[in-house]
């Protein structure tokens, strides 16, 4: 079991205490989950993360995309000590691996780092479909975790359940479309070239223009010879790494108009 390793190996603490040398305390080969599975690299750390939903990877997304966030860490495993203490003490039912005859690690979804008027903040979230808060194992299991955070944290901690209906569907399926074409792109020199000219081209057509953006990227495509489609890959790259301001909260479809702005939206966090 991966959570046991890493009780073993003594990782679950240092993930909590050392963000530098995290390790997550649930891989996505350690059992099934509820949806699909990811394995996102990162832009904010650079690092591919073990995200064990959907929803945990729509929340991911809205990290991801969030300039003030300086630091996202997946899978957060609490000290076994610890949390067995406060089922003790609470009265509460701690996790149980049956197979392994051993108490099993209680793990937050996300936590993360984010730069705050008044300095760096850190944020816990566990991230569940309302389907899962009528199990009362699950129940439990956030108790644990909100007395962790609340009580026994290094660091001051606002922690909080994030559940599907918080989260607005048309926001992260744009940062979907455009988040394979992001910083951690690179391109040879002769795409660098065909990039900062089909930039100067696009940007005055889009911002000017009503037409719809597969139009404009193809007008683009033909103007600079390039491979049909290019110009469109181009635009979700300048979308991404924010050479281009659009409306993320309208949802950007390749046959409508682009929703182009003059500056950035401010960050969306849950």
């Amino acid at each position: 079991c991966a959570i046991a390793c890493a009780c073993t190996h003594g990782y679950l603490e240092d993930t909590v205490v050392s963000p530098r040398r995290h390790v997550p305390a649930i891989r996505i080969w350690s059992f099934s989950s509820l949806g699909r599975q990811h394995r996102p690299l990162c832009w904010t750390t650079g690092m591919v993360l073990h995200l064990l939903s959907d929803l945990e990877y729509a929340h991911f997304l809205i990290l991801d995309w969030a300039t003030t966030v300086i630091e996202i860490r997946e899978q957060v495993g609490l000290p076994i000590g610890v949390t067995k203490r406060i089922a003790q003490r609470r009265g509460l039912s701690h996790p149980w691996n049956k197979a392994q005859g051993r108490y099993r690690a209680v793990s937050t979804d996300l936590v993360y780092r984010a730069r705050t008027q008044s300095g760096i903040a850190q944020y816990a979230r566990a991230v569940k479909y309302e389907s899962a808060l009528n199990e009362l194992s699950q129940l439990q299991g956030l108790e644990l975790e909100r007395v962790y955070w609340d009580e026994h944290a290094s660091v001051q901690t606002d922690w909080k359940i994030v559940t599907e209906q918080l989260v607005p569907d048309d926001f992260v399926e744009n940062i979907h479309w455009v988040h394979p074409f992001g910083p951690n792109v690179t391109f040879d020199s002769s795409a660098r070239g065909d990039l900062d000219r089909a930039f100067r081209l696009l940007y005055p057509a889009l911002h000017k223009s009503s037409e719809r953006l597969c139009d404009i990227t193809d007008w683009c495509d033909g103007r600079l010879k390039l491979v049909s489609g290019t110009a469109l890959t181009f635009t979700r790259h300048f979308i991404a790494t924010k050479r281009l301001f659009v409306d993320m909260h309208a949802r950007i479809i390749p046959t409508r108009s682009l929703q182009v702005l003059s500056g950035p939206q401010p960050d969306y966090l849950l």
